[in-house]
């Protein structure tokens, strides 16, 4: 199985991770309520996941719950996002690092300002 086809579109990926995270069987309502999808994309999302057999679909008091359908399945979710979140991390520490040093010129030019005043206020 190809890694895109099980990360795209969103509404699948969301859907995914929201069951990864949930700590038991969860209805459709709470899944578009924690990943902030609409109900009808939820429904998109499961019915690829359930077609794929990444998900389970069981009734709990009438109602459909999902799940993961097994330990592999979580175990490679989880490898899957430590790697996400260190790329996130990674990209975030980037972005930071060039911030930082575009304000590097700004901040010496500053300094050099507060140190002629400094100089020329002791005289």
């Amino acid at each position: 199985m190809d890694i895109q086809n099980v990360l795209y579109p969103r509404s699948k990926f969301e859907t995914l991770r929201t069951l990864y995270y949930a700590a038991h069987p969860i209805p459709i309502r709470e899944i578009s309520y924690r990943s902030g999808l609409l109900v009808g994309s939820v429904q998109s999302g499961l019915a690829m996941l359930l077609k794929e057999k990444i998900i389970t679909r069981r009734k709990l008091c009438g109602r459909p719950y999902f799940e993961l359908a097994n330990s592999k399945i979580q175990e490679a979710l989880s490898s899957l996002f430590t790697v996400l979140t260190s790329h996130r991390l990674q990209s975030e520490a980037s972005l930071l690092n060039e911030k930082a040093v575009s304000i590097l010129p700004v901040l010496e030019e500053r300094n050099s300002l507060i140190q002629h005043a400094r100089k020329t206020l002791a005289l």
